[in-house]
C-alpha cells in the first residue's frame, strides 16, 4: 500500500497541473495517431496526463503512469 503523505503528493501535483493546463491549454505536446489529443507530464513524478481541449473546457481523458505500456484509448 502506498504512503498517504505521497499518495497525497502525487494527487497535489497532478491537480496543479490540471489546473495549469486550464490557464494553458495548447501547452502540452501533441500525441500522435490520436485526433485532438495531447499530452502532459507531472513533473516530480512518473504521471503522464492525456487530455483534449474542447470550446470551453480541458478534458481529461487519463492518467497514466509512465513505466506502464503506452496507452492505446482515444482514438
Amino acid at each position: 500500500m502506498a504512503d498517504p503523505e505521497i499518495s497525497a503528493a502525487i494527487g497535489e501535483r497532478i491537480a496543479y497541473v490540471i489546473n495549469r493546463l486550464t490557464e494553458h491549454p495548447h501547452s502540452g505536446t501533441r500525441v500522435g495517431g490520436r485526433s485532438g489529443v495531447r499530452s502532459v507530464l507531472a513533473l516530480r513524478y512518473p504521471y503522464r496526463i492525456f487530455y483534449r481541449v474542447r470550446s470551453d473546457a480541458v478534458e481529461i481523458l487519463h492518467i497514466r503512469h509512465t513505466s506502464r505500456r503506452p496507452w492505446q484509448g482515444a482514438e
